[in-house]
């Protein structure tokens, strides 16, 4: 994150005469903890961690880019369910690339699979519990590569369909719901309906 406004040196100061800093110190005391951390100040994402598991795929293959692709789209569907938090960055790279080969490489995906999990250093459980939750939550109700070429919904029913199918909350959640839209618009009217979906 970058600092568009740099505070002024009254805002910075705390409490009594004790605490004034100069800007002359402030500045030091920002370069000796910027110097302490080696400059590194980014984010660890899953993002990071996809090369390291795309290329240890067997052969001198080149990865297809629908594999990449895929695995980033279910890496980026984790920011919509909670569950993901408890996994380390590299746990959810490292199944989300599991997902995207059994998902697009899907003849040869027991072969890439055992090559992955025999190639990587980290715990092999943590991958494999994301793996599950991955699985369980995304991969059954999220769009497939197939699915997201085609065309879009005609009907109010198959806008609600895809909707939630991408809000990827969970089975019971998302099944009752479109039902329950389902059937209150037949009943009531598409006004009703619209009023019911703005409440959530």
């Amino acid at each position: 994150m970058e600092e568009t406004e740099v505070p002024l040196l009254l805002d910075l100061q705390v409490g009594d005469a004790k605490f004034v800093f100069e800007a002359r110190t402030i500045r030091r005391m920002e370069l000796l903890i910027m110097t302490t951390l080696k400059w590194r100040l980014h984010s660890i994402t899953p993002f990071n961690f996809i090369d390291y598991y795309l290329y240890r795929l067997p052969g001198n293959k080149t990865v297809p880019g629908t594999l990449i692709s895929r695995a980033m789209e279910l890496i980026v569907s984790t920011n919509r369910v909670i569950d993901f938090l408890d996994h380390r960055p590299s746990a959810i790279a490292g199944a989300a690339v599991l997902c995207a080969v059994e998902e697009v490489l899907q003849r040869e995906s027991a072969d890439y699979r055992s090559a992955i999990m025999a190639s990587i250093a980290v715990n092999k459980e943590r991958i494999f519990s994301c793996y599950d939750l991955m699985q369980e939550l995304l991969i059954d109700f999220c769009s497939t590569p197939k699915k997201s070429l085609s065309a879009p919904p005609q009907s109010p029913v198959g806008v609600l369909d895809a909707a939630a199918c991408v809000s990827c909350d969970s089975t019971e959640n998302t099944a009752g719901s479109v039902q329950f839209i389902a059937k209150r618009r037949r009943i009531n009217g598409p006004l009703l309906c619209m009023a019911e979906d703005q409440r959530w």
